[in-house]
């Protein structure tokens, strides 16, 4: 199936972005798409252009976080298709904000899309695939599911989070004949980095020119499904889909205080412009 023609496949956050791009290519290629998100309206318009190239694309209006509607929205695929191969956990938040400044409220909604939005997808999937004998889950993390990042803290948890939940279920799954993938991607150029679901205390524009040193090796979001789409072919478990990720990965992994002590002092000077602290407002000793 490594071309992708006539596999079924469940997209969610497919209303913009990486899952976009994913519905968009997989549709190319003569897969069997359906798009969730819980956007209707950009669902809505990103279903009819895909239909108007001529792709067999369908959408549900679905919130990650509420499990009896992707089991609801699963199920119908699976009935209605016959099967399902493939299911691309994508939809994510993105709260930008040192751990001091973001509200309970944001930690919560950002674990419970992140993590659990994939928690949803892959529990109720498992029955689907098990009966099957098949089928590939594919888990959207992020480089920073790799190593830690300042600034973005909630984030980082919940993404290291997938990657330990993708490597687990690899391990549980392999043998009964169901692929699991991990997507640790970089910089990529989505909404989701242009328009955060928070800031807190946090300038954008110090913060986004804080990876500057990055920023050379930024993808596009097609550029990201079409990397995303050659590892899952090939049954890769981890897929980087940028080449920003491997330096500070392989640094991380060898030697992760030095890891820290080097992103540290890269970010010094944007972490403190990042916040906007009032000396006048400081308590006096």
């Amino acid at each position: 199936m490594s071309g992708f023609r006539d596999a079924v496949a469940v997209v969610t956050g497919g209303a913009s972005g990486i899952g976009e791009a994913l519905g968009r290519e997989l549709g190319r290629r003569g897969a069997r798409v359906v798009l969730v998100d819980r956007n209707a309206e950009l669902l809505r318009k990103v279903v009819d252009a895909l239909r108007a190239r001529g792709c067999h694309v369908t959408g549900a209006e679905l919130d990650v976080t509420d499990f009896a509607s992707v089991e609801r929205v699963l199920d119908a695929t699976a009935e209605r298709e016959g099967r399902i191969d493939y299911l691309f956990n994508v939809a994510g938040v993105f709260v930008i904000g040192e751990a001091r400044d973001v509200p309970i409220e944001d930690w919560r909604k950002t674990i419970d899309v992140n993590l659990n939005g994939v928690i949803n997808g892959v529990v109720a999937a498992l029955p689907i695939m098990t009966r099957q004998g098949f089928g590939h889950l594919v888990n959207m993390a992020s480089g920073e599911g790799l190593c830690p990042f300042p600034g973005t803290a909630a984030y980082v948890a919940s993404k290291f989070a997938v990657v330990g939940l993708s490597g687990s279920l690899w391990m549980e799954l392999h043998e009964p004949g169901i692929d699991v993938s991990v997507v640790c991607p970089g910089f990529v150029k989505t909404p989701l980095l242009a328009k955060p679901t928070g800031m807190h205390n946090a300038d954008y524009q110090a913060w986004y020119d804080s990876l500057k040193p990055i920023q050379p090796f930024a993808v596009t979001p097609e550029q990201c499904a079409e990397r995303i789409l050659k590892g899952v072919a090939k049954r890769k478990h981890l897929i980087i889909p940028d080449a920003s990720v491997r330096p500070f990965w392989w640094l991380n992994r060898f030697s992760p205080g030095l890891y820290m002590k080097a992103y540290s002092r890269l970010t010094r000077k944007a972490r403190r412009a990042m916040r906007k602290v009032d000396a006048r407002a400081a308590p006096q000793a």
